[in-house]
């Protein structure tokens, strides 16, 4: 079982580390960061019955698939992805769960390139939907989140 002595969130000392209920329990592991790999290992631990707790620095999920929103003096917010515009699959694991979550709406492929290229593929409608949809997913199994944190130190 992991202990966390101190952790900051944004740079400065947070309130108490964690949130009252992350400071309750005990987990099995604790997973840094809440990107497409972290979010895949958290619901992957989960499906073998381990607890988890995920911690993430920034204040929503994402990684390199996160976006961000700002006001316009339009009616709606403009939206942009931060990190990669598309992405592809070269592994079969991979394409299964895109299709998977074609099929659900996470994703949208395109062809943007050649006949032979592998298809690109988007989130629907920002890449963070994809992160998004996989928090939902980790806490439907009963783990745990925070998000805003920063680990300084484990022991």
């Amino acid at each position: 079982m992991s202990d966390i002595n101190e952790m900051t969130s944004n740079g400065k000392p947070a309130k108490s580390g964690l949130g009252p209920d992350a400071e309750q329990r005990s987990f099995h592991y604790i997973v840094i960061g809440a990107g497409v790999a972290g979010l895949s290992c958290a619901s992957r631990l989960m499906d073998n019955g381990k607890s988890l707790l995920v911690i993430e620095k920034a204040r929503g999920s994402g990684g390199r698939l996160s976006s961000k929103r700002i006001a316009t003096s339009t009616v709606e917010p403009l939206g942009f992805d931060l990190g990669c515009s598309s992405f592809t699959a070269k592994h079969d694991d991979f394409r299964q769960q895109l299709s998977a979550w074609s099929e659900s709406g996470r994703v949208a492929s395109f062809a943007a390139g050649p006949a032979n290229d592998d298809p690109r593929w988007v989130g629907v409608p920002r890449n963070s939907s994809i992160t998004r949809g996989m928090v939902n997913d980790v806490e439907g199994k009963g783990g745990q989140l925070e998000f805003a944190c920063r680990v300084s130190r484990a022991r």
